[in-house]
């Protein structure tokens, strides 16, 4: 059964995870629907996602708008972030996405916060991935812009030297 929680004023759902009840199941329900309780099947259900930008919105490939972020998005910060997430929840791998001014940045600091990246996909098995136009990448951009852009930075994440 789905329910939904409010954090911040936004609604998140939730999963609660109920016994066995007088309701029918659907026929389109998962094989979980048929046994009481909640039972997981080794996947991963939750995902920690960090974002690291350059500005607050990125409208292009070569657009932005709102403040320049580029001094929070360090390796050091990075680091004390990784560790954070180490020492609240053990093992725990976090999604790392990438704007697309974020990957093309070559001053020092988004240069080493890559490499860092990549050192704990490697050694803790972090994700990379590309996020486009900072969430908002439709409201800018076209339907074949977006997918450009989702293709050409999912590639620049996959070509991050080791």
């Amino acid at each position: 059964m789905a329910a939904a929680a409010s954090i911040g004023g936004a609604m998140l759902p939730r999963l609660i995870a109920a016994g066995p009840s007088d309701a029918t199941p659907s026929t389109a329900a998962s094989p979980l629907a048929e046994k009481p309780g909640l039972q997981l099947l080794g996947n991963r259900f939750f995902t920690l996602n960090t974002v690291v930008r350059v500005r607050q919105i990125e409208t292009s490939r070569h657009g932005a708008s709102g403040p320049d972020e580029s001094s929070i998005h360090t390796p050091q910060e990075a680091r004390t972030f990784r560790e954070t997430v180490e020492k609240g929840w053990p093992g725990a791998p976090i999604t790392w996405a990438f704007s697309w001014l974020a990957l093309k940045d070559q001053r020092a600091n988004y240069r080493d916060l890559k490499k860092l990246v990549v050192s704990y996909q490697k050694e803790r098995g972090d994700e990379i991935t590309f996020l486009p136009g900072g969430f908002f990448a439709n409201m800018y951009n076209s339907r074949e812009q977006v997918n450009r852009d989702l293709h050409d930075g999912l590639q620049m994440v996959s070509d991050q030297p080791d």
